[in-house]
Order: structure tokens, then sequence, then C-alpha cells
């Protein structure tokens, strides 16, 4: 394939051979792009809370991503559109190792399908994960669309992944993507092999609702909201178009008033790079899924989190001031198989430095052949 090309799925199962240069684009019909199979073994740790730093890393790995780490910001391995509907497309981007364990990430609220650290690009090449991120309806290069509730968003994503026929993969989210990344945990927990969730969302209505952070004024306003979504998000999208001239300015503000923990993250080579030319990105066109996403979050979710019996790991700054640390100890106790890991002096954004960890427990916690644990490839 050289420059852009056009795929489309007949219906049939296959797999992307991955033979795509960096930066190539596609529109599809399907999820060519998405999932790859894996051979990675499983390991399960239930019900533990960490404090004070990362897991140990395997030296190689860690080598690895270091020295690929560099001032540029790697582009996609591929990036386009899946359409999933009569009028409707998603955009994508993929990244990593076409052949690896596919991870479908969610990005943050707000944030498109170019949020993927410099480091965790060269992590997922080097640690064998094709990471593919999907932007949500209502940003880049995905179709405005209101769905009744955060489940169902994760039947498109499943749905997409029938018709290649695949059937295991993981997920992870960071911030408003967390409750899309758990979604796809309970809507399928035959087919998600595992959950990470960064600085996450909690619920704020029904049964396992939890009280403070944004999402509390968020749920004040539910009703404005629900009436006034579209408007809104066309003013979003004027302010942050006419914000485009100042966006290093305004990274800079975000920096200064950030606590010592994400200082240290968004100092790192290429990170302001990346987050700019994401924003930029994603709000290029449309700036509605931010208004959408929490207008989901503030109506009930459409599953329990009582009910995932996939392993969820959660990774969460004990001085995030956004989402509250109580949220993700909350979430955790209500898993049976969880992981809570507290990032020390680390605010909202803090946790994006953890994928290397992230990527790493993903593998240890695929299922190999027997669907048993194992200690990762």
């Amino acid at each position: 394939m050289k420059g852009s090309s056009r795929s489309e799925l007949d219906g049939t199962q296959g797999e992307n051979d991955g033979r795509v240069p960096a930066g190539a684009r596609f529109e599809s019909d399907g999820l060519e792009a998405l999932i790859a199979k894996a051979n990675c073994d499983r390991g399960v740790r239930a019900g533990r809370t960490l404090r004070g730093g990362a897991a140990p890393a395997r030296a190689e790995e860690d080598d690895a991503c270091h020295t690929r780490l560099v001032e540029s910001v790697t582009p996609p391995r591929l990036e386009g559109t899946y359409r999933v509907g009569p009028g409707r497309s998603l955009g994508f981007a993929e990244y990593g190792n076409p052949h690896g364990a596919p991870v479908v990430w969610f990005h943050g609220t707000p944030g498109g399908r170019h949020q993927v650290t410099p480091r965790a690009r060269a992590c997922a090449d080097a640690m064998g994960i094709r990471l593919v991120v999907v932007e949500r309806p209502g940003i880049g290069e995905s179709t405005r669309h209101i769905y009744p509730n955060i489940a169902a968003a994760a039947d498109d994503v499943l749905a997409l992944a029938d018709r290649l026929g695949v059937h295991r993969f993981a997920t992870a989210g960071l911030s408003g993507g967390g409750p899309y990344a758990l979604a796809c945990a309970a809507r399928a927990p035959e087919r998600v092999t595992a959950v990470a969730v960064l600085s996450s969302v909690a619920p704020a209505q029904g049964a396992e609702a939890v009280e403070g952070g944004l999402m509390a004024l968020a749920t004040k306003l539910r009703g404005l909201l629900e009436l006034g979504h579209r408007p809104i998000g066309d003013l979003l999208h004027l302010g942050l178009r006419a914000a485009k001239p100042f966006t290093s300015q305004l990274f800079e503000a975000y920096v200064a008033i950030s606590p010592d923990g994400d200082k240290r993250v968004f100092r790192q080579p290429g990170m302001k790079r990346m987050f700019t030319e994401d924003l930029n990105t994603a709000v290029r066109r449309q700036a509605h899924a931010p208004v959408l996403d929490v207008l989901l979050f503030t109506r009930p979710w459409g599953f329990l989190l009582r009910d995932i019996t996939a392993p969820v790991r959660f990774w969460h700054g004990d001085a995030d001031t956004v989402v509250p640390l109580a949220h993700a100890e909350h979430m955790a106790a209500l898993v049976s198989d969880s992981e809570l890991r507290v990032r020390p002096a680390e605010s909202h954004l803090g946790g994006l430095d953890a994928m290397e960890e992230v990527f790493r427990t993903i593998r240890d916690l695929w299922p190999n052949a027997d669907g048993q644990a194992g200690a990762g490839s």
C-alpha cells in the first residue's frame, strides 16, 4: 500500500497483515486495522492498592522505550475512518506492532486519535502492542452521534470487531475514556481480556454513584446538557478554534498550575507537541464529543461495575483535583478482580507516564491457549 488507499470489508473473516507505511490513511466499512491475534500469557492479581510508584520493568523493554523516545512525535502507523452505520463513521489511528496484542485505547475528554504520548508510541512497538485509538462521535473524523448510554457506545466497538471475526482484545482508557473501556468489559466479558483505567470518571448516577469532583457540578447541569448539547458543542468548537493560535501558551499555563508530578510528565520530550497537535486536529471540524461525554457521564452508564469479571487495573494520582482518588477507590472496591495503583504527587494526567506499566500489565493478563494466567511474554 502506498500513500492513501481504500479498503472495503465484505463481512468475511480476516486480518490485516500490517504492511502499512507510517502515516497511511484509508476509509473502511470495517475495522480492518483494529485487532490482531496475540499469543501472550495472563497473570491475575486481586484486590490490592499499591502506593509509591510503578511496578518493576523488564530492563530490555525499559531501554527500548527510552532509546526510541525522541523530540519528534512518531506519526500513526495507520489512520482513517470506520463506517459503522448509515451516514456514520468513527475516526481512528493505529500505533505500535501490527502483529502484537490488540489494545483499544479510549482517549480523554477532550482528545482525539493522536492523544498517545511519544513514549507510549515507542513502547507499544517495543513491547508487542497493537494500539488502536478510536475517536468518539463528535470529535475528529467521527460523525456526531448521541448514544443512549455508555454501554451502547461499547456495542459499536464490539460490532466492528465481529465483522473481522476477532474475538479477544484488551481495553484502556484515560479520564473520560475510562467508562468506555469498562463498558466493553461489561458488555462482552468473554472477549475483553483486561481493562486498564487511568484517572477515570466514576458513575454519577445509579446504585454505584459516588459524589464529588467535577461530575457533581455536571450532574446539576444535566437538564441544560440534555436540552442544549448541540449549541453548547457548537460554541465549544468556535472557542477552541479561536484559541488555536494560542495552544502553546495555554499548554504552558496549564503546566504552570499543575502539581510537580504532572509537570515532570508534561516536560518530557515531545509532550507539548503531542497535546497541541492532538487538540488542533481533533477540533478542526467539530467539538461535540466533550459535551456528549459529560452528558453520558451524568446518565446511568447502562452497566454495573460489580458485574465486570475481566481483570481491571486502576492507576490514579493522589493529587487529582478533577477526579478525586476516592472515586478510583470506590470503583476498585466494586470490581471483583481489581487492583488500584496510586501515583504519588500526580494530578489528573500524570498517569500518561504509566503507559509502559499499563502495556506490561495488559500483556501479563493476556490469556494463553488454555485460558490460564501466565507471566507475560
